[in-house]
């Protein structure tokens, strides 16, 4: 049996985004994967609950790109879901993919993107090391030998190097068995004779002190110079020599299948951003990604970064803009409420005004689904950020959804209600709030009440969380409602929750109650309140269900401890013309 919520199996034409239907076919795809990974062969136990959930995550990418190659979902998944992986997995608070499970705390804390999405990457990167045909095979041993049995990794590991004759227990173990993100330094490369040359060594990246401790990984690293390309596996700080046939832009991790960070020298960094628009979409997506989350670590400065989404060309692929726009959310984020917030908004609203010109609110007949989902990430930014003319039709095509529904399109909908939202003032809060009780639909009801949420003003973000206290929306409606306000507003949230703990536990189902405050605190940028998550989690919670308040407050310290060093740079970047 498989049993779904509401939201990941009804589409609603009128409420519905190119990126919630890609969502919708992943969930199912994913879950009738646990037919194979999880149901016919199943974990011996959850210590190695990353066999159900890495191999149902990579599944179900594998599949939706075959049957839907439009989409681009593997490099959507490189963009996206390693980005979080990585981010989370360069942290103090992170853990082995095999973990030892002894509580139900634990096994609730062990459903994370660690266990989902770098279980994924590292599945995706052993396919491309060992060949496609290679794995398969082994992965088809594997079920055949084990059908309606019990494994454990080290099982995995004995058909992949039977099909394909390379130590695979080897390689994996680093990835599998300690936590932690490789990180992988490159010489400044040099052209001789047609050929290039360059060093490579291994080191970790971390994003706080304690995730920067050093550590050993076999890396499988696949590099490529114009047409040539070469692969080596990199390990230890010792550096190795690697020759590449052809003299182009050198790419480290070329098609970035591999679980790494790479780090460039400034000129081989200059090289690479001048060429940009000759790099495959998976190589953009791999060198934005590392050069925001390289500065964020400390090991180059944010200007560098900067320098690099300031000459993405407008016509860059969709999908490269999706990225560049969710990391200036995300700075955006961490500066919230400084004195470089507003000029740093009018520097990435004209960043991102000549792009929302290309795609607009209206679908083109024949885009690509990747335009679709850059309109929807793109416009609700500019609102958020302050543009007029944004705001202005969001709140016009958010008025015409409810008077008129039949005239206005389901993305174009969920792209203006948000903005109107964010925006509203205490009158139109109160009229979306008798939209959503009056509201009959559960996947409109859902969205209108986690909308009330979602407004900046706090004062109003009060009041949604008052609703949240009533019998006015379904209980799991109620605990989305907080989950939402604390987007905006995390200690207001994490603090209103402390107050009313054992009504908000009251709305959870008890594996989610040891993490489900402490992480309305994530997005506070104010090292206190680390403090504060580890004190509630110290006062209520057994040493053993504290992992998600320890994620918590890690996540806390590091964009506290980024601001401060970021804030001045990225306020020069803003001031510059």
């Amino acid at each position: 049996a498989i049993l779904y919520f509401e939201r990941t199996v009804l589409i609603d034409p009128k409420l519905t985004t190119e990126s919630q239907k890609q969502h919708v076919f992943g969930t199912v795809a994913h879950e009738i994967a646990h037919q194979w990974f999880g149901n016919l062969v199943t974990m011996a136990w959850w210590d190695d609950l990353w066999l159900n959930e890495g191999f149902a995550s990579w599944m179900a990418a594998k599949v939706a790109g075959d049957l839907n190659p439009d989409w681009g979902t593997l490099t959507q998944s490189l963009a996206f879901d390693r980005q979080g992986a990585i981010t989370l997995d360069a942290r103090s608070s992170t853990h082995p993919i095999i973990q030892k499970i002894t509580t139900v705390d634990q096994i609730s804390q062990a459903f994370d993107s660690i266990t989902y999405r770098k279980g994924e990457a590292i599945i995706r990167m052993l396919e491309a090391s060992l060949g496609r045909d290679a794995f398969r095979a082994g992965v088809r041993n594997y079920m055949a030998k084990h059908a309606y049995g019990n494994t454990v990794t080290g099982d995995l590991w004995s058909a992949l190097s039977a099909s394909s004759g390379k130590p695979v227990a080897k390689i994996m173990a680093g990835f599998t068995t300690q936590g932690g993100v490789p990180l992988i330094k490159v010489g400044t490369p040099a052209c001789v004779n047609g050929q290039t040359r360059v060093t490579l060594s291994q080191s970790r990246f971390g994003l706080d002190v304690a995730s920067k401790a050093a550590r050993i990984w076999q890396v499988p690293a696949r590099l490529t110079a114009g047409e040539g390309m070469a692969d080596v596996i990199v390990s230890g700080a010792k550096p190795v020599a690697v020759t590449v046939k052809g003299c182009g832009p050198l790419v480290v991790n070329a098609g970035q299948s591999a679980y790494f960070r790479t780090l460039y020298s400034p000129s081989h960094f200059e090289a690479l951003r001048g060429a940009f628009a000759n790099l495959s979409v998976d190589d953009q997506v791999g060198l934005l990604g590392d050069a925001f989350a390289l500065a964020n670590g400390g090991y180059q400065p944010i200007d560098r970064y900067l320098s690099l989404i300031s000459s993405l060309k407008t016509d860059a692929p969709p999908l490269a803009w999706t990225l560049a726009a969710s990391q200036l959310a995300g700075i955006d984020d961490r500066i919230k409420g400084g004195a470089e917030q507003a000029p740093f908004r009018v520097r990435a609203l004209a960043l991102l005004r000549p792009v929302f010109n290309r795609v607009g609110w209206e679908a083109r007949a024949g885009e690509a689904p990747a335009v679709a989902q850059l309109r929807e990430q793109i416009i609700p930014l500019l609102g958020q950020f302050g543009d007029v003319a944004i705001r202005e039709k969001a709140q016009s095509y958010a008025e015409a959804s409810f008077t008129a529904p039949d005239t206005v399109s389901g993305p174009i909908r969920l792209m203006a209600l948000p903005v109107a939202a964010y925006a509203a003032d205490a009158q139109a809060w109160d009229a979306l709030h008798q939209r959503a009780k009056a509201e009959t639909g559960p996947v409109a009801k859902r969205l209108y009440y986690g909308y009330l949420g979602s407004s900046a003003n706090p004062e109003l973000a009060k009041r949604a969380l008052a609703i949240a206290l009533t019998d006015e929306a379904p209980v799991p409606m109620r605990a989305s409602i907080i989950r939402t306000v604390a987007g905006e507003h995390p200690e207001l949230a994490f603090n209103w929750a402390i107050d009313n703990v054992k009504a908000v536990n009251a709305l959870l189902e008890e594996s989610a109650r040891a993490g489900f405050i402490p992480e309305l605190a994530g997005g506070a940028t104010d090292a206190k309140v680390a403090d504060q998550v580890m004190a509630f989690a110290t006062k209520t919670l057994p040493v053993a269900s504290r992992g998600d308040a320890m994620t918590a407050a890690s996540l806390i310290r590091y964009r506290a401890t980024v601001r401060a060093a970021q804030s001045s740079a990225i306020g020069l970047w803003a001031r510059a013309r």
